[in-house]
């Protein structure tokens, strides 16, 4: 593999060592800021092109931040780990037993952020790296011996675990995540394991991001060889893949005068797509701890919505007896595949809120101008 090597390089030069050789130990190619041949462009934008071109990002996180630059403020290893993040994989190191000062201390917090899943190991000598750059790239290597992920097959498979129905007469919210490249991440028999069940029905439960009502009754079964936990009004579906589908109710608000019509809050809708990804995060971290799963698509559909009408929370209550249907006659749900249809399995929870918002406007236009 390509690797790349960002740090500062003052006070790191050992450090910087150590890491490239434990990588060139497993016969990876490094490339790095000191080996870098005179070039017309600037430095900087050197290394940001080697971040986003690389196939992994070694990030190695000491007590100095670096020299702010640019218009955003950002040191340079700052500005290479935001190219790398969002085009391949980042492992990160932490230096321990040092004083970090406060910026740095800011961007440490930022990447732990980013990178829960991902491969994370402090050190404190140069032997120390050396050996976990070793350990986290070779368990990469493993992890990518299922080969690299198929975006299209991910999408279809995304698409075939929409309910051809949903549950009632009011609006259902779907969402589901689907992830490559595509192998199995669950025994069968882990797959219906009581353990497994009871763990994910307490965190739909009592987790952060709820799922499930504790006032209401909770099933759980094998189905199609996938593990299906139900309420009358949300459903949690696990495949062996790893594939999660999330069905929420839309809860859609009464509104119109002298009729009753349902509506759609858009705030809402938005909130429940952010908590359901956030679950597919941690469920996905429960089931694949060692990331075997790397790409995920998540894919979000509103089913049952033909006669409901959409708001912001604002036009609900300024006007709250007008109500704007959609033209459509079509039964068909509404469905929506972000424009870059796959995303690194990370942003599933750090960047939730954002696809959230994303998705939540898709559907709205569907909805509105059906």
């Amino acid at each position: 593999m390509r690797v790349f090597l960002s740090s500062v390089i003052r006070g790191l030069e050992r450090f910087r060592d150590a890491a490239a050789k434990g990588a060139i130990t497993l016969g990876h190619e490094v490339k790095r800021s000191e080996d870098f041949p005179a070039s017309p462009d600037s430095p900087q934008r050197v290394c940001l092109a080697e971040a986003r071109n690389s196939d992994v990002t070694l990030l190695i996180l000491g007590a100095a931040y670096g020299q702010p630059q640019g218009a955003e403020q950002l040191s340079a290893t700052h500005q290479e780990y935001r190219e790398a993040r969002d085009h391949k994989e980042v492992f990160l190191f932490i230096q321990e037993g040092v004083t970090r000062d406060a910026p740095q201390d800011t961007f440490v917090r930022e990447v732990q952020g980013w990178a829960r899943g991902h491969f994370t190991a402090s050190f404190s000598t140069p032997d120390d790296l050396q050996a976990a750059v070793i350990k986290g790239l070779h368990d990469y290597a493993l992890a990518r011996s299922a080969g690299v992920a198929d975006e299209s097959e991910i999408k279809s498979r995304a698409e075939s675990l929409l309910p051809r129905q949903g549950r009632g007469q009011s609006p259902s919210l779907v969402v589901i995540v689907s992830g490559g490249p595509k192998q199995a991440v669950l025994r069968p028999a882990e797959l219906e394991s009581p353990e497994l069940a009871k763990r994910i029905i307490k965190n739909a439960s009592y987790g952060s991001d709820e799922i499930f009502d504790l006032k209401r009754a909770t099933d759980w079964r094998i189905e199609r060889d996938a593990l299906s936990i139900e309420q009358d009004s949300a459903s949690i579906l696990l495949t062996p893949l790893g594939d999660v589908r999330i069905i929420l109710p839309g809860y859609a608000e009464r509104s119109g005068r002298g009729f009753s019509m349902s509506v759609l809050v858009e705030e809402d809708i938005q909130a429940r797509i952010t908590r359901a990804l956030r679950f597919a995060a941690t469920l996905l971290d429960d089931v694949d701890p060692n990331r075997r799963l790397q790409t995920v698509v998540p894919f979000v559909a509103m089913l049952d919505a033909r006669y409901t009408g959409w708001k912001t929370r604002k036009e609900q209550e300024t006007n709250p007896n007008t109500v704007v249907m959609g033209s459509s006659l079509s039964d068909a749900p509404a469905t929506a595949f972000l424009a870059r249809i796959s995303q690194p399995r990370p942003a599933l929870s750090i960047n939730a809120q954002t696809l959230a918002e994303d998705f939540t406007v898709l559907l709205r236009r569907q909805i509105r101008n059906q």
